[in-house]
C-alpha cells in the first residue's frame, strides 16, 4: 500500500480505531515512510484533541485555519452540505442528537400540566429575586395566618421541629383570577417552593408520571432541571419545586418532619 491516496481514505478509520489489524499494520508502516502523510496525521490529531478540548486558544497551522473555515461556511452552502461533504458517521451522530435533544424536550416540557408550569416559572422567578417575599417570617402560625387572610382557603403551615428544614416566608401571586399562594423553605440548604391554589379545572395538576401514597395520588413532572411533586387535598392543590429528585420525595420533608403530626418522612421514603 504505497498510494498516498489510499492512505487518505483510511485515515478516518485509523484514528477511530476501526481498521483490521492488518490494514491497521500497513498504515502505520506507509505513514513511518511517507513524511507527507505522517504530516496529515498529525494535523488531524491535533484537530480533534483541540475540539475535544473545547479549547482553540494555541495558534494552529494555516491549513487548520482553513479547515475551521470551511466547516463553519453556511452562506453559500445548503443545509444537505453537511452530508454530502463529511463522512456519513457524522451525519448519522447529527440525526442522532437531534432526536435525543427533541425526545428531551419533549419529556420536559410536553406532558407538565399548565398549572405545575406556572410553578416551576415561579420558583425561578423567586429564586432569581423578581417575586420577593411578601412576609419574612420562619414561624408557621405567622406565615399561614398571614396567607390565609389573603386565600381563605390556606391551610395551616405544620409546625417543623427538623435542622435540615428552615421555612423562610411567603406570599401571594395569581394563577389566572385565583390568588396563589408561595410558601419558600429551605431544605438543606437548597431552595424549595411551595405553591398551594384552591382545587379547580384550571388548576389541574395530575402528570403521566404518578405514585399513590396512602390513597392520594402524587403526580411528578421535571422542567428546566427542576422536580416538581404536585397533589391534591382538603380542595386544594400543592405543588413542591425544588432541585430534589421527585422520585425520592425528598421535598415532602417540609410537611412531614418532626413535630408535623404527619406521617413520617423515613416511612415515605421507605415505600
Amino acid at each position: 500500500m504505497k498510494d498516498c491516496a489510499d492512505i487518505k481514505k483510511l485515515l478516518y478509520p485509523y484514528l477511530d480505531g476501526e481498521l483490521d489489524p492488518i490494514l491497521n499494520l500497513k498504515f502505520e508502516q506507509h505513514i513511518l515512510d511517507c513524511q507527507e502523510c505522517s504530516n496529515l496525521l498529525d494535523e488531524e490529531r491535533r484537530f480533534l484533541s483541540l475540539i475535544e478540548n473545547g479549547s482553540l486558544r494555541e495558534a494552529g497551522p494555516e491549513s487548520l485555519k482553513i479547515k475551521i473555515e470551511r466547516m463553519l461556511e453556511k452562506k453559500q452552502r445548503p443545509f444537505f452540505h453537511i452530508f454530502t461533504n463529511y463522512p456519513l458517521r457524522m451525519a448519522f451522530a447529527a440525526a442522532v442528537l437531534f432526536l435525543l435533544i427533541g425526545l428531551w424536550f419533549w419529556n420536559e416540557q410536553g406532558t407538565v400540566p399548565p398549572f405545575v408550569k406556572h410553578s416551576v416559572a415561579s420558583h425561578i422567578k423567586y429564586i432569581q429575586g423578581d417575586l420577593p417575599l411578601e412576609i419574612t417570617s420562619n414561624d408557621p402560625k405567622a406565615v399561614s395566618g398571614w396567607l390565609k387572610q389573603r386565600m381563605s382557603s390556606m391551610p395551616i403551615l405544620p409546625v417543623l421541629k427538623d435542622d435540615r428544614i428552615v421555612l423562610v416566608g411567603g406570599r401571594i401571586l395569581r394563577f389566572g383570577k385565583d390568588p396563589m399562594a408561595l410558601v419558600s423553605y429551605q431544605v438543606e440548604n437548597k431552595p424549595v417552593t411551595m405553591l398551594i391554589i384552591p382545587e379547580s379545572p384550571e388548576a389541574f395538576v395530575e402528570s403521566d408520571e404518578h405514585t399513590f401514597l396512602h390513597g392520594r395520588r402524587f403526580n411528578f413532572s421535571r422542567m428546566n432541571g427542576l422536580n416538581a411533586i404536585a397533589w391534591n387535598d382538603a380542595g386544594n392543590n400543592f405543588v413542591l419545586v425544588s432541585p430534589l429528585h421527585s422520585r425520592e420525595i425528598k421535598s415532602c420533608i417540609v410537611c412531614h418532619a418532626k413535630g408535623s403530626g404527619l406521617v413520617d418522612i423515613n416511612a415515605l421514603l421507605s415505600i
